[in-house]
């Protein structure tokens, strides 16, 4: 059961290693949310917080926990129960109904969801017969809560898809592209790199930043004719990634940014491009695979890092390169499914945690 048909963990967790895993022997039904379990209703203001429209999010939030229901009770008829993250963030809601034994993936710190995602993260952490985590930082929080078996798995990408393609964003007078690709609920992490940003492309004309989304950015600062938005589009993202120059993955030094995995970064490193990131969590342990990019912090090393790479193409090209290899023989989609595979069928052969 996945959060959704365009929700990041659901497609890249789960749905792509669908057909590899069919390949190995082991069959996955999956049950997709309907609609995104993050998602508002059509027209809902975005300037509206949650709790003040009271009765009516509570309603639209029990209609996504109803759309459940098929999975679950096809969860009692299969060998093992598959969940990509809690149905609802920051809550426990029908969990407890899910047929064993069940294997629980996580990608993200949800303990720290509000407004009970530390209680709903630990019994389903313990309920479960293996937790599938994302990265270290998350394995560890799951073993110290009790959980029976944690496996650490990476998200994989597929490199066969996500590849360097002849070409490129250069056209007209632009000749150095930086790139951003994300969801809306991660632009307030590169709208905050719009000082250095706009430094740099103050004194460098021809290069410009490219914003991959579903919601433009909001950084009036930046000359529009230096700022692209491209709308997000699923199967665009290997293409348009591999037009950039530079991909940033900017974070703050936080708890939930410990819990991110890198997978923005993957990307890039996966199409050839190198990558200049702030350099917590798994983002640091990809850094130290190889030469794959620079890491900053302040603006001051942004800043720095942006004219480093405008000014050295060759060695960021070799760091491409680098940060592809380095994605062939750690994260790669088929060596994870295998991975995968092996995980669902030690849990078929549990009767999962009473």
């Amino acid at each position: 059961m996945t959060s959704g048909r365009d929700v990041p963990s659901a497609r890249f967790r789960v749905r792509q290693h669908l057909g590899r895993l069919e390949a190995l022997g082991v069959g996955v039904q999956e049950y997709p949310l309907a609609i995104d379990k993050h998602s508002r209703p059509i027209g809902w203001p975005k300037s509206l917080r949650p709790a003040l429209a009271g009765p009516f999010f509570l309603v639209w939030q029990l209609f996504k926990v109803g759309l459940r229901v098929p999975g679950l009770l096809a969860s009692h008829r299969v060998d093992v129960t598959w969940i990509e993250r809690e149905f609802l963030p920051g809550a426990l809601t029908l969990e407890p109904l899910a047929g064993r034994p069940m294997v629980f993936d996580v990608d993200d710190a949800i303990w720290l969801g509000s407004p009970a995602g530390r209680s709903a993260a630990r019994y389903l952490g313990r309920r479960a017969s293996v937790v599938v985590a994302g990265n270290a930082f998350l394995g560890e929080w799951f073993r110290e809560i009790g959980a029976a078996r944690v496996e650490v798995v990476p998200t994989g990408v597929d490199s066969t898809v996500y590849e360097p393609r002849i070409g490129g964003m250069r056209s007209g007078h632009f000749d150095f592209t930086i790139g951003w690709i994300g969801t809306p609920a991660n632009l307030r992490y590169l709208e905050r790199l719009e000082g250095p940003l706009a430094s740099f492309l103050s004194q460098r004309p021809t290069a410009r930043l490219l914003v991959v989304c579903s919601e433009p950015p909001r950084m009036r600062s930046i000359a529009p004719s230096q700022l692209q938005f491209r709308a997000w589009v699923a199967e665009e993202e290997p293409d348009v990634i591999s037009r950039m120059d530079l991909g940033l993955m900017p974070l703050p030094d936080t708890e939930w940014s410990r819990g991110k995995c890198a997978f923005k970064m993957l990307q890039y490193m996966s199409c050839g491009v190198p990558v200049l990131v702030s350099p917590f969590g798994m983002n640091g342990e990809v850094l130290g695979l190889g030469r794959v990019g620079l890491p900053a912090t302040e603006d001051a090393e942004w800043r720095r890092a942006l004219d480093w790479f405008a000014d050295h193409p060759a060695e960021a090209r070799e760091m491409g390169r680098c940060g592809r290899d380095v994605v062939r023989s750690h994260f790669d989609s088929a060596d994870i499914a295998a991975r995968l595979g092996d995980v669902l069928r030690w849990a078929s052969r549990q009767g999962g945690p009473q």
